[in-house]
């Protein structure tokens, strides 16, 4: 699922790694452990094409979507929470907002237009029904309930903390559902709840999973195998 070949890296002029090589298989849930400063962020980063490589290759297959959680970023939006996260599933929340316009049309059709606008909200309904859409409203809000941000769904992403936010990103990562999963500190502002939470989830996920965490006991919950960064 993810193989790395004697990938170099160097930032301002001293090495981070050097000819590091491994290979993580598809399901596996692993763990990339290393003091600070070792280039656990940066491995994330080059894996998703953010930072250059200095040498080597990293290789994915095509078919293969990855979901990232990263540390830093900041989403300055004034669109709801439930609107950012249902933007993991995009096709199927256009689909949503389409039947809220044919609703309000169905509301407002004079008797000559109401059939046709009656025939394709039923049809547009039975696709939504198809792919889950409803079955996606439903798995926001227990997402958000686990990791104990449903209290701000209805709030707009800008006046969140930085904390906040990256919660509300995490959930967004898991609702993708992408055959790749990479978290970088996911745990870093869950309480004792939340932790227990994404133990269960990440456990009995089908994903390939990830995982950069100073949580040593998250980690023997959720890991089967350790890459750890030592000496570039």
């Amino acid at each position: 699922m993810l193989q790395v070949n004697e990938l170099s890296k160097k930032m301002y002029g001293n090495p981070l790694f050097e000819g590091a090589s491994f290979k993580i298989n598809t399901g596996e849930k692993v763990a990339l452990a290393g003091s600070n400063g070792t280039g656990k962020s940066t491995l994330l980063k080059l894996i998703m094409g953010q930072e250059g490589l200095d040498a080597g290759t990293i290789v994915i297959p095509k078919s293969q979507k990855i979901s990232y959680l990263s540390q830093k970023s900041v989403v300055d939006s004034t669109e709801t929470v439930y609107d950012y996260i249902f933007e993991g599933q995009k096709e199927i929340k256009e689909l949503g907002l389409k039947l809220g316009k044919l609703e309000v049309k169905l509301g407002e059709s004079e008797s000559a237009d109401f059939d046709k606008v009656l025939s394709q909200y039923g049809q547009l309904q039975e696709e939504y029904l198809g792919r889950d859409g409803y079955v996606i409203q439903e798995l926001i809000e227990s997402m958000t309930t686990g990791l104990g941000i449903r209290e701000l769904l209805n709030l707009p992403m800008v006046s969140l903390s930085g904390g906040q936010q990256t919660l509300v990103k995490l959930a967004r990562c898991l609702l993708e559902k992408h055959p790749i999963l990479l978290l970088d500190e996911p745990t870093n502002h869950l309480d004792q709840k939340g932790l227990s939470w994404l133990e269960n989830y990440l456990k009995y996920s089908q994903q390939t999973v990830l995982i950069v965490s100073h949580d040593r006991y998250f980690l023997d919950q959720v890991v089967e195998k350790v890459l750890l960064i030592d000496h570039q």
